[in-house]
């Protein structure tokens, strides 16, 4: 389907000449399909979540005529109060503001030209296309862009409470602001390593993120009473913004309802447990059509509810599925199911097979969780068709059910800004991505595992001619402990950059005299390479003396944002 509906977003933004252009340019290639459920074209909301746009932003560099002995282009996304300079030859030019240029040529009116980019604003790394030709008919369609790859990450490394049962702000995670000046795909994820419950009782929270002050999508999650378990938390949207001056935001609460009182129990954000690790809150946002190295994104969501599935076996998630056209290039894929009770198994599924499982069981029979799945995969796919899918197991006899729509999940009603979704993000075939998938690391009972193991044949390679941000993913299945009473199973699992720790992540339980059998986690992280070699590696480590877990299914994915 091509994707008339961002043409009249464009024509409404750009006005009618520049949105020729525009509709010229999106609607010259053929993107995936948005599904609702019902079969309809996506509501705004759905829409502006799961838009698949060309892999151009609208351009209106064009509109100038070209001349002989000069070349007129467009810039994008050039941030406010920064300049970039272009050159060809010793002819430069300095640009401090998006929109049309032109760079006009000493010496004679004809001969060869090549404009690049000699200077890029701090915090952006410009490129440009089409930048090449003769001088006496210069090639149309000279386009700069300036990448917007941000991350903040959250500075305590202390126990962070909220009591609030209201939206409040990450206090440690500062607001991301940037401009754009056309509509673009912009990948926002909140990866929180470690949320826990207050002791000895019931505790619920909602993490999300808001964009310009309005909550964009949240994640959910339980422990019970007695059990106050660390679980990671992923946070996942992907909106068209339009034009304007863009402010995103981290936020958090706890819900009440939970404690018998009716009172939410507080909850925390843990950051330091084995010696030297610090594990911090991330906010990253990707204008997609700032990159060079990014092709498309796709989606398909559903806000249905799913009740009971039964025991042990695979059960629709009611996703409609994703048709991923693709040539040979690398794709990373992910699944996001906010709201899952009971004890489950998700399995992301690619033509068919299992790409990406995660599992969640909890400590006890009479007691059930809620969690957000996300599991997560990177491969590089063959040219052609593919689907891309999702199953949800049940693995007890607690019953399941997605969305919170079983009788006493109070704060757990239906919500469209949380909708259960499939991603697909592809990247184009020449960019720079490394992924591998692994086998568990043992069999449950496992000794205790040293600091910083690296994971058997997890190290993968990125080589850039120049610093450059990468997007990384870790994905784990499960962890599982088996534990005498009275312990503390804590793992942690990270991505090392070239020897150093980067983003991280914690699952598992705090003394209590049950024993916590499976935890999963995902965590998404942006990463400065140097120039060169650099080699990342997945690693985990032992929070506590105590032999403990299994770390099973473990994924890792990078790849060069710039």
């Amino acid at each position: 389907m091509k994707n008339v509906r961002a043409c009249v977003t464009v024509a409404a933004t750009l006005g009618v000449a520049s949105a020729i252009a525009a509709c010229n340019g999106i609607l010259g290639i053929q993107d995936v399909e948005v599904v609702t459920p019902d079969g309809a074209s996506p509501g705004a909301d759905a829409g502006s979540d799961a838009a698949s746009l060309s892999d151009a932003v609208a351009p209106d560099g064009d509109a100038a005529a070209q001349r002989p002995g000069a070349v007129t282009g467009v810039v994008h996304f050039l941030q406010e109060s920064a300049a970039l300079t272009l050159a060809s030859g010793t002819d430069t030019l300095e640009i401090t503001k998006n929109g049309p240029f032109e760079l006009a040529f000493a010496g004679p009116p004809s001969g060869a030209y090549d404009v690049k980019v000699t200077k890029s604003p701090d915090g952006q790394e410009c490129w440009v296309q089409n930048g090449a030709g003769d001088k006496g008919k210069p090639t149309s369609g000279l386009e700069v862009r300036c990448t917007v790859v941000r991350a903040s990450i959250g500075t305590l490394t202390t126990q962070i409470l909220t009591k609030s049962a209201t939206y409040t702000k990450m206090d440690d995670v500062e607001d991301v602001v940037f401009t754009n000046d056309v509509p673009a795909r912009t990948m926002i994820a909140l990866s929180v390593p470690s949320i826990r419950g207050i002791d000895q009782d019931l505790a619920q929270w909602r993490v999300g993120v808001f964009v310009d002050g309005e909550l964009a999508t949240e994640a959910v999650g339980r422990v019970e009473a007695g059990a106050p378990v660390n679980a990671p938390v992923v946070v996942m949207h992907v909106p068209v913004l339009p034009p304007a001056k863009h402010t995103i935001r981290a936020v958090w609460r706890k819900v009440d309802g939970r404690h018998p009182s009716g009172t939410a129990r507080d909850i925390y954000r843990e950051h330091a447990f084995s010696s030297g690790a610090d594990v911090r809150p991330e906010l990253d946002v990707v204008v997609l059509d700032s990159l060079s190295t990014f092709d498309k994104y796709a989606s398909t969501q559903t806000t249905s509810s799913l009740g009971n599935p039964p025991k042990d076996v695979d059960t629709s998630l009611g996703i409609p599925p994703l048709t991923i056209s693709s040539v040979k290039q690398p794709v990373l894929m992910m699944a996001s199911v906010p709201d899952l009770t009971g004890e489950g198994l998700v399995k992301l599924l690619l033509d068919g097979a299992s790409l990406a499982e995660q599992r969640k069981v909890v400590n006890a029979q009479n007691t059930d969780t809620t969690a957000t799945y996300t599991p997560t995969g990177f491969r590089e796919l063959e040219a052609g068709s593919h689907t891309l899918s999702a199953v949800v197991r049940r693995v007890s006899t607690i019953s399941a059910s997605i969305y919170g729509t079983s009788a006493g999940e109070p704060g757990l009603s239906q919500n469209a800004k949380k909708p259960a979704m499939l991603h697909a993000f592809a990247w184009r075939p020449g960019a720079k991505a490394a992924w591998f998938e692994g086998a568990p690391l043992g069999a449950t009972p496992t000794p205790a595992l040293p600091d910083d193991l690296v994971v058997p044949g997890s190290a993968v390679e990125i080589t850039t001619d120049r610093p450059a941000k990468a997007l990384v993913m870790l994905d784990i299945q499960q962890l599982n402990a088996e534990q005498p009473p009275q312990n503390s199973p804590i793992a942690e699992g990270y991505v090392f950059v070239n020897g150093a720790r980067g983003p991280g992540a914690v699952a598992g339980r705090q003394g209590f005299d049950d024993d916590l059998r499976s935890n999963v986690f995902t965590r998404l992280g942006i990463v400065d390479l140097p120039p060169g070699k650099s080699t990342i590696d997945v690693r985990v480590r032992n929070a506590q003396a105590y032999p403990m877990y299994t770390a099973g299914g473990v994924r890792l994915g990078a790849v060069v944002l710039e």
